[in-house]
């Protein structure tokens, strides 16, 4: 065991960050995606046809960056994101099981906020199910909070500032968030939540739900 962690170390060293190639990392971006995403989605199945046919159409609509441990290794993380007017919307982000904790998830998370702020973005916004416990206390680690609940998808969203005008009021609602447990906070945003606007539903369902990360 500490062998393999000493390997997997060192290979933290020799870690990319890069765009997506298609010809080579989309078989294994797709089997993340069945194994450690999907099964946490509220309203999308294993084998739901439609869902893996419209994979390759996010690949396409957004942008994609793997992390490798290697110049030529598989993907072991990603994350998919695209720009919509001044949001970065966060579609989703899946590290492989083994790879966990060992900050693959924040990096991309880094790279990805560097790309909304280059291309004018204030707000980033994602979407997490109700049942990933796990991607909601990285969020919130990572400086993101919790907006509104969707009880008809079972989802939350979560937001955080890209501007240095939003970040200053988002701090205050952080210290004061700090004092509640995710377990508080969660049961309060939904109590909040008294309809979903039709925009806000299509928005949902074209955004992936994002996976779970490292903590």
């Amino acid at each position: 065991m500490q062998r393999r962690s000493m390997n997997i170390a060192q290979d933290w060293n020799d870690t990319m960050i890069r765009a997506r190639k298609s010809r080579t990392d989309d078989a294994e971006l797709v089997r993340l995606i069945r194994t450690e995403l999907i099964p946490m989605s509220y309203t999308t199945r294993p084998h739901d046809a439609h869902t893996i046919r419209e994979i390759p159409n996010r690949f396409r609509r957004g942008v994609t960056y793997v992390a490798t441990r290697t110049k030529l290794g598989p993907p072991v993380a990603f994350v998919n994101f695209e720009v919509m007017e001044t949001d970065l919307i966060i579609n989703m982000l899946v590290t492989h099981p083994e790879y966990r904790g060992y900050h693959f998830g924040t990096t991309l998370m880094a790279h990805a906020e560097v790309y909304g702020r280059a291309h004018h973005c204030h707000v980033v916004r994602l979407f997490i199910d109700r049942i990933n416990t796990r991607a909601q206390h990285f969020y919130h680690k990572l400086g993101y909070l919790i907006v509104r609940f969707f009880p008809e998808l079972q989802c939350y969203e979560l937001q955080k500032p890209l501007t240095p005008s939003l970040a200053s009021n988002y701090s205050q609602l952080l210290l004061k968030e700090s004092a509640i447990s995710m377990s508080k906070a969660i049961p309060a945003a939904a109590a909040a939540t008294t309809s979903i606007e039709s925009s806000a539903k299509a928005t949902i369902k074209t955004a992936a739900k994002a996976a779970t990360p490292e903590s």
